[in-house]
């Protein structure tokens, strides 16, 4: 990141002093525009990257994907029908910001909502695994058509196409901060899916950590 910076910053540094020379072209006033706009918008990304980097550092923990998923259901109020019969007893524990991933979940589901409309059906698989767990948001609505497919997760998407577009770029930077991956599949005329798959954490792990919690319980007791 830093390395970027340094090079965004020498290429303005490059347009400030040729500006001193060729400010007065009309060709080059217009170039410099556009290396404006340009540096800006990766400025923008790399300071969004950065601060949600610092934020999730700060409140990263061991969380269970399942119980996110109920709350962001609660909490959005609507009519979902949330299938946990794939998940069998292998529980979906992930390391990782709570906040954020109920950020992605929260807006994956609404737009779900949207698309499906109000005769529409929106429903949660969840699949535990050895290695990951996976949810999968699905709705019947109208589908996206595929060259809207191809630049859902494109920065600086504002149109809703089906009920989805915007937010997808930020969500997509959580979740593979995550170590994570999400895809989206649509047909059109048959409804979409947006699969979001996250590692789980290791059960020595898992064990580590709680042994860690119960020793710092007892030493909180015995103080």
């Amino acid at each position: 990141c830093l390395h970027d910076l340094k090079n965004l910053t020498a290429g303005l540094s490059l347009v400030a002093q040729n500006a001193i020379v060729h400010g007065h072209d009309p060709t080059f006033q217009q170039s410099v525009m556009k290396t404006v706009v340009g540096t800006v918008r990766k400025m923008t990304a790399l300071m969004e990257k950065l601060s949600l980097k610092t934020r999730q550092e700060a409140s990263w923990q061991t969380v269970d994907v399942t119980a996110i998923i109920r709350e962001v259901v609660d909490s959005v109020k609507l009519p979902v029908r949330v299938d946990l019969s794939r998940l069998a007893d292998r529980p979906g524990l992930v390391h990782a910001a709570p906040e954020e991933l109920q950020q992605v979940f929260t807006n994956v589901l609404l737009n779900a909502r949207q698309a499906a409309g109000e005769g529409g059906t929106v429903s949660i698989q969840i699949e535990g695994g050895d290695r990951s767990v996976r949810v999968q948001v699905v709705d019947n609505g109208p589908g996206i058509p595929p060259d809207r497919l191809r630049t859902l997760f494109h920065p600086f998407q504002t149109t809703k196409v089906g009920g989805l577009g915007i937010g997808l770029y930020q969500c997509k930077q959580i979740v593979e901060s995550h170590q994570g991956t999400i895809h989206i599949l649509s047909r059109v005329g048959e409804g979409t899916t947006v699969c979001v798959t996250l590692p789980v954490v290791d059960g020595a792990i898992e064990r580590d950590l709680s042994s860690v919690r119960e020793q710092h319980e007892e030493m909180h007791h015995a103080g």
